[in-house]
């Protein structure tokens, strides 16, 4: 529940949802939004297609490593598509997904709700942060699942790599940094404030905030020092970002977030 608090605070724009116990069971509350209830108390049902669907491509190519979509080709069908907020939608929760270190935003947790002829993005409904240790203390899911500029390991997006998504999606490049500022600046805080709202015995709680919450605001930092300088070129880099975030101090082994 706290990744969507997050996205309603960073204007991502995520799913309405609640912690809730029914009889001692956790469970999270999400409220459809693919449902329009008429004046007359009629409720119709809202056609949703992922973005995997909207490319006529089996569900195996979710990824794009996979040969899935990508940021670029889905920024073009978005512009044919789509209103303009669509696409700025979409960016902002491509910067924000990598900000919180989610490696599972993939095509088909992206979709386009059809309202008659015309087609506008849905709010996200699958935000999870990778930033999760094993057993071990070694963090397994340590990348993007879809390319920013060139770069998919989180802690090494740098300006020149956001740079190159904003050229590649059509978008003045200045536009983008802003929204990585922003975006990287609040949602370390938008994570804290939505952890400090869930009940104290909210399953997984203690390890939000004092495991996964560090971990996100050290690659929050990261990325905004990132649009500044470039840690890689001047020669500072000796070792993965992630690794510093690890028990451990190394990565691995890579792990895909649906084998888990």
């Amino acid at each position: 529940m706290a990744m969507f608090q997050y996205c309603t605070f960073s204007e991502c724009r995520g799913t309405e949802t609640e912690y809730r116990e029914f009889a001692d069971q956790p469970a999270i509350v999400v409220t459809r939004y693919d449902r329009l209830t008429t004046p007359d108390g009629t409720v119709r049902r809202i056609h949703q297609e992922d973005l995997v669907q909207t490319f006529g491509l089996d569900p195996s190519k979710k990824y794009e490593a996979d040969g899935g979509p990508g940021v670029a080709r889905i920024a073009a069908r978005l512009r044919s598509a789509t209103d303009d907020d669509s696409l700025d939608r979409f960016v902002r929760a491509v910067i924000g997904n990598y900000v919180l270190g989610a490696p599972d935003a993939h095509a088909k947790n992206y979709s386009l709700l059809l309202v008659g002829p015309t087609a506008r993005m849905a709010p996200l409904y699958d935000v999870a942060t990778g930033l999760i240790a094993d057993s071990a203390g070694r963090l397994p899911w340590t990348r993007t699942a879809m390319s920013i500029g060139g770069e998919r390991r989180f802690g090494e997006v740098e300006a020149k790599h956001w740079e190159r998504l904003a050229r590649a999606v059509g978008l003045d490049p200045e536009q983008v940094r802003r929204a990585v500022r922003q975006l990287a600046a609040s949602i370390p805080e938008g994570f804290a404030d939505a952890v400090a709202e869930l009940p104290p015995r909210a399953v997984g709680a203690t390890m939000l905030r004092e495991d996964v919450l560090p971990r996100i605001a050290a690659l929050a930092k990261r990325t905004l020092t990132g649009l500044d300088c470039s840690a890689r070129e001047a020669g500072r880099v000796t070792r993965p970002f992630v690794s510093e975030l690890e028990t451990q101090g190394s990565t691995g082994p890579e792990r895909r977030w649906d084998s888990r």
